[in-house]
This record gives C-alpha cells, structure tokens and sequence, in this order.
C-alpha cells in the first residue's frame, strides 16, 4: 500500500505551490514537452512495480469527445470558397439536425478492436453551448440508436457542457441523460473546452457520483500539467480533505496540437522517444483525446493519422491501450497491492 502522505505530497504539492488556479475560459496555457519530474520522485520513493496488462510497461488511454455530430461550423466555412454549395447543404443540416457527417462511433470502436481495445466516448448532451447554431444531438433518434449500440462495447462517459461544468445539479442532470439512454451507468467526465476550477470542480464532480475525471490538460501543445503521468485522488487544500474522485491526467489533444502548430510528423517522433525513454521506464499513462469529428474531417487529415500511427506504435511496442474506466481500475489494483 502507498504512504498517503506521500501520496498527497507528489501529486498535489506541486499545485499549491505553484499557487495555480485552472479556470473557465483560460485559453492561454500551454506545453510542449512531456515532463514527468514529480511521477519520477513518486515512482523512486514508493518504490512502484507496476504490474499492467499482457505486461504492458506503459498504459495508452483512447478517449474520444463527442462534440459534433452534424457539420461543424469549421468545415462550413472551409467549404464557403472550395464549394459553396456543399457548404450552405452543411449549413441547413446543421440547422436542422439531419446532416449526421459524424455519425461515426460505430465506425471508430469497430477500428479500433483490430487493436484489441475499446475507447472512451464523452457525449455532449447539454441543451445550450457557447458556438452559435448549436444542435443537442442527444434527442436525435439515429445518433440515441448508435449511442445505445456502443454502449454495449465501449465505454461511455458524460462531457459537461459549457456552461454546466460549475453546476451541480445541471451536471446531474446531464449524467441522468446518458445513464437513462444507455440503461447503465456511467463513471467518467471531461468538461467541455476543459472547463476547471481547482479544487470546485473536483468536489462536484464527486457529488455527482463520478469515479474519475479526465480534463486537467493543456488546451496548446501537449504534456502532463502537473508533472504527474498517473492517476491520482485530489486532495482539498482549503477543506483540508481527500476528494473521492481519481484525475486521469490528459496528455494530448488533437486541438491542441493544431492550435500550436505543431507538426504531425515531428510529434511522433517525439511522442516515440519520449515512450522509449520514459514511459516504458516509469510505466506511464498518457491518456489521448482525439475528437470524433476531427478523425473523420478533411482539414485534418495528418492528425487523424497521427492518432492511428500513435496506436499502430503501442500495439507493437510494448504497450497497451486502454479505455478511462480501465486505466482508473488498473491504477487502483496498483495502488492497492
């Protein structure tokens, strides 16, 4: 069993001391390196053997945001010079809710078994978004159709709306939504845009019967925000107090990457070197967030490579790849031994 004391120490100390306050609406933070100073002195103290699936010696996290269903306001405009007409019919599907070009979770779990895993999805059901012309696709009939046909492989998981994040009882709502739909429950949560306030949200997230949240990540370039590259328990500082609720640090996003213009190419090769290096060593988790849409959009057609290349990678080198639920579990048999 870990010493809680170092527990609480490692992975929150760094935090505090930084004095950080990760809020709605900040868009500046960013990252562009992996950098795992804290796990490595929590790794050494504890003296870990982490013991993973098939023998894995470092753990992939697949997760998938499920922002847009119908054509993005982006690809609309792409469309406005390449083909207007095609984009005024993205336009109306959109207003409408009949033009479902990213119905694809269906697609996306059936490639990914070849791997041998199935992913995450975080549904966005909220009624109101902060983009103009937003459609909820929770009362779509096709799309509750897909939804309740892959809930029967991967795991689902609720992605707050923008502006629920700092509600509880909208966030309890939201979590009945996917729940009822599915006839099961659900365990995990990641906020929309990445929505934090250190520690409230983790506390109604927990209130809101959550296992694990998955949103404390960098919103430009890549990395593990608190240097920490496994699961951890929050504590609050202020109420001087455990959270019942494990955070699954998010290590790369898709948009993220994009927003700092980085190039596909050259972060797999650094997300390469730094596997070889480190994460086989300290056996890390780094949890990816890929969108639903963005694997099948035009615009973005090297990154939505780069996902598939970064799981060719793991399949064949040592790796295993897991979904949220699965890597909170794995963590916890760890923590636990």
């Amino acid at each position: 069993m870990l010493n809680p004391i170092n527990y609480v120490h490692f992975y929150e100390s760094l935090l505090e001391r930084g004095g950080e306050k990760y809020v709605y609406g900040n868009r500046e933070d960013s990252s562009t390196k992996f950098e795992i100073n804290l796990s490595v002195d929590f790794y050494k103290q504890n003296k870990i053997g982490l013991k993973y699936p098939r023998n894995a010696k470092y753990i992939i996290v697949v997760t998938h945001d499920v922002d847009n269903i119908y054509p993005s306001l982006g690809l609309i405009k792409y469309y406005m010079k390449r083909n207007p007409f095609k984009a005024f019919r993205y336009l109306l599907g959109r207003i409408r809710g009949n033009k479902r070009i990213f119905l694809n979770l269906k697609d996306i779990t059936e490639r990914e078994s070849i791997y041998g895993f199935h992913p995450t999805f975080f549904l966005l059901v909220s009624d109101e978004d902060v983009l103009p012309l937003y459609k909820n696709y929770y009362r779509d009939e096709a799309v509750r159709e897909e939804i309740y046909l892959v809930s029967k492989y991967a795991e689902l998981g609720l992605h707050t709306g923008y502006y629920s994040f700092n509600n509880l009882q909208r966030i309890i709502e939201e979590k009945k939504r996917i729940e009822e739909l599915i006839r099961g429950k659900i365990y995990g949560v990641r906020n929309h845009y990445l929505n934090f306030i250190i520690p409230r949200t983790w506390n109604l997230l927990s209130k809101a019967g959550f296992i694990y949240d998955t949103t404390l990540g960098f919103t430009k370039g890549f990395g593990y925000r608190n240097n920490m590259c496994y699961p951890y328990i929050p504590f609050d500082y202020e109420q001087n107090k455990w959270i019942n609720i494990f955070e699954l640090p998010l290590t790369v996003m898709d948009r993220a990457l994009i927003k700092a213009n980085i190039d596909p190419d050259m972060f797999f090769d650094k997300v390469k070197k730094f596997i070889e290096s480190e994460a086989m060593k300290y056996g890390c988790f780094i949890t990816l967030l890929w969108h639903n849409d963005l694997l099948y959009d035009p615009r973005f057609k090297k990154y939505s490579e780069l996902f598939w290349r970064i799981i060719e990678y793991a399949y064949r080198n040592e790796g295993v790849i897991l979904n949220g639920l699965e890597a909170i579990n794995t963590w916890t048999r760890n923590i636990s031994r």
